[in-house]
């Protein structure tokens, strides 16, 4: 079984394309775990509508509101695949993802997960592309990012050795693989195989641009240090 984990926080209007794209996915045996983080829209009753009607297992965690950590954290504890993808609310997974992620692990057991490439879309469209070889994916991390965090596409046992750091807010995904890529080989697809919609993820103010800048750059100046020693 694949687990695929949403974390949802008033996710209107483009939730229900998101989880329209986890239910046609060409793979099977999935399992769908959205974690409603408080949300005051009406994202709740978008997952309850989806839930009763939809041909694969979902099950929605309800929490208060913790933001995207804690959200992820509470979410991994009811994941019940060998594989953990990650997906967010407002981006659209292509038909064919989970089954490429899967066999190209299949086809690379030295890996222990996955990224994919994305193509931005909304107000721009352009590919944003990664590097595969997984040696690259991990030294070149300290400088930039090199795999995206919504294709994440990992083995459960790195969730049993990791999980989200809450003192990264706004860099969470960047802590979290810096220390993976310590401890495993994760690589990426050659292939597109998520929508990223860059418009709707940059609507943030100045002060959250430049949080998130200084703790990205705190989490590579903590990587550094440890992989100095």
């Amino acid at each position: 079984m694949i687990s695929v984990l949403m974390p949802v926080y008033n996710g209107m209007p483009y939730l229900e394309y998101a989880l329209d794209s986890i239910e046609d996915q060409t793979q099977q045996d999935i399992q769908l775990v959205a974690v409603d983080d408080g949300s005051t829209d009406d994202s709740y009753k978008c997952l309850r509508d989806f839930q009763a009607l939809a041909g694969i297992e979902v099950l929605i965690v309800q929490i208060l509101h913790k933001g995207i950590v804690g959200a992820l954290n509470a979410g991994i504890d009811w994941c019940d695949g060998e594989y953990i993808a990650r997906m967010d609310a407002d981006d659209i997974s292509l038909p064919t993802r989970l089954a490429t992620q899967l066999s190209y692990l299949d086809r690379h057991p030295e890996l222990a997960g996955c990224g994919a490439q994305i193509m931005f879309f909304g107000d721009e469209s352009r590919l944003m592309e990664f590097p595969i070889d997984p040696v690259e994916v991990r030294d070149q991390m300290l400088e930039r990012t090199t795999i995206a965090h919504p294709t994440y596409f990992l083995h459960r046992k790195v969730y049993e050795e990791f999980r989200y750091n809450p003192s990264y807010e706004y860099a969470e995904d960047a802590d979290f693989m810096l220390r993976v890529t310590e401890r495993f080989l994760i690589g990426n697809t050659p292939e597109v195989l998520l929508y990223y919609r860059a418009d709707y993820k940059r609507n943030r103010s100045c002060e959250d641009l430049a949080a998130q800048a200084a703790s990205v750059e705190r989490a590579r100046a903590d990587a550094r240090r440890r992989r100095c020693c």
